[in-house]
């Protein structure tokens, strides 16, 4: 979505997002609230952003909406091109939202209104709920989408999802659209952050990639020519032949060799680590590289790309503390759950 923008130089913005880096949770903050692990410390390290704590129906969904406000407030500082490539990343809770709008429609759950599990933001279009709910046949379910480029792809999407039923493969492929998106995005940045703006998305496909077919190998079983239609298109080192080659491993377990290093050296331990502690370790290599690149003083540019990618796994580290509180997990066992938590 556009938005005006000011066009700020990057020596202006680099303290600035430092400043707001800054009241982040993170570092030993976010280990004080792992090891603490109350009510209470979570309450009071995020006070004052009017989330209530004590409302697990709503905390999920209002700390994205004040997520996706501050990358909002961030790329109106920016130049047109970086503030579309926020615009792209923010976007990807429109999707989300478009997979919950599926669900709803195909699987509607009288128990919890659809109006409580979407989120709000002016930075993409909002749903008319009356017209999607009520939409009888799949002409009438697009007509009642708003307006957003994915829409060219909506109709073959909904007649397959029509005659189908499978949700998976549908919101697999608005993963693809939406990735797509971000891949564009990327490539129309200012010289100066492209090539890392470039990087970053791709290397979040090879990890999407990567833990979609750890994901199968341990748990979906789809045949080959399934999972090849799945995967994301785009990656930075798991591409072309790697990506034939990880979907013929994936039927029986994922085979290291077929990986670039350092992916090869990460999924060695499955055999030895829960799934999960796999797929935090494959995240932590964007968020160390997002990381080496918000603390570079030297080009403050890296800190305006970086700063979206690690305000996300603030965001997923923070929400992952407050179910690992709401179960009752040990401190251990919530911080094996922690994104780049050993690095800042």
């Amino acid at each position: 979505m556009k938005r005006p923008v000011a066009g700020l130089s990057y020596d202006f913005i680099f303290p600035k997002l430092h400043g707001m880096w800054s009241k982040s949770v993170v570092g030993d903050a976010l280990h004080h609230l792992v090891q603490t692990a109350r009510p209470d410390a979570l309450e009071r390290s995020l006070a004052g952003l009017g989330v209530d704590v004590k409302d697990r129906s709503t905390f999920q969904k209002r700390l994205t909406e004040l997520h996706i406000d501050e990358l909002g407030r961030v790329a109106r500082l920016l130049d047109q091109r970086t503030s579309d490539f926020y615009s792209a990343l923010i976007d990807r809770y429109y999707f989300e939202n478009l997979k919950t709008i599926l669900h709803y429609h195909h699987f509607p759950n009288q128990d919890v209104g659809i109006e409580y599990l979407l989120i709000q933001s002016d930075s993409f279009p909002s749903f008319d709920l009356e017209r999607v709910i009520s939409a009888r046949n799949v002409n009438q379910f697009v007509r009642a989408l708003p307006q957003h480029p994915v829409m060219e792809h909506m109709l073959p999407l909904l007649v397959e999802l029509d005659d189908t039923k499978d949700l998976f493969v549908a919101e697999s492929r608005l993963d693809r659209y939406c990735y797509g998106y971000m891949c564009e995005a990327a490539r129309r940045l200012p010289r100066a952050t492209r090539h890392l703006g470039q990087t970053f998305v791709a290397t979040e496909i090879d990890i999407e990639n990567l833990v979609m077919a750890l994901r199968n190998a341990a748990v979906y079983q789809l045949e080959n020519e399934i999972l090849e239609e799945l995967w994301i298109e785009g990656g930075e080192q798991i591409r072309g032949e790697t990506l034939q080659a990880l979907a013929e491993s994936a039927e029986k377990g994922i085979d290291p060799s077929v990986l670039p290093k350092p992916y090869a050296r990460i999924v060695e331990q499955v055999v030895d680590q829960e799934l999960y502690v796999v797929e935090n370790d494959l995240w932590d290599l964007l968020h160390a590289s997002a990381y080496e690149a918000f603390s570079n003083f030297d080009r403050p540019s890296g800190a305006v790309v970086a700063f979206p990618y690690l305000k996300r796994f603030e965001l997923l580290n923070i929400g992952r503390v407050y179910e690992g509180i709401h179960f009752g997990l040990a401190p251990d066992a919530m911080q094996s759950m922690m994104i780049g938590a050993r690095r800042v």
